[in-house]
Formats: C-alpha cells, sequence, structure tokens
C-alpha cells in the first residue's frame, strides 16, 4: 500500500488538474484499496473485490484487520 500510495502522490503532485484513476485486480487489491484511503487524491477507482477477503484468506495477511473489518468496509472508506 505504501508504494501504491507513493506512486499515487507523485502522480498527483505531477499532474495537479489530471484525475487519478486507480484499477486493480487480484491480490492487489488489498493495497489499492489502503492506498487510495490513506491517499484522498484518488478521483475514480475501479477495483475488483468481488469474491477476496481477508476472513476467508483469498487477500493477503494483514495482522489484525477483521477487528475494523473486512473488504466491505475499507471499500466504504475508500469512497468517503
Amino acid at each position: 500500500a505504501t508504494d501504491l500510495l507513493a506512486v499515487i502522490e507523485f502522480i498527483a503532485d505531477e499532474f495537479p488538474e489530471a484525475p487519478v484513476t486507480l484499477k486493480a485486480e487480484g491480490s492487489v487489491v488489498a493495497g489499492a484499496v489502503f492506498a487510495a484511503c490513506l491517499s484522498g487524491k484518488v478521483s475514480n477507482a475501479e477495483i475488483e473485490t468481488e469474491g477476496l477477503s481477508f476472513e476467508d484468506g483469498s487477500l493477503p495477511l494483514v495482522p489484525g484487520i477483521l477487528q475494523y473489518g473486512d473488504m466491505e468496509f475499507w471499500m466504504g472508506k475508500m469512497k468517503a
């Protein structure tokens, strides 16, 4: 997530008038969602999370993440 966040921030700073679109699928979706939540500079996200969750182990291990919520919770935070 921190690597993706750095890329998002760089692009947003270099091209402040351009919208930033984030696209992700597969095992990288968790990092993409976290980066979008942290950045606030993503204007559009196309992130395919269907069938992926921390609870069932289909996403990489993030210790303690389920105390906050699974992928639906984080997708909601990204859109806020």
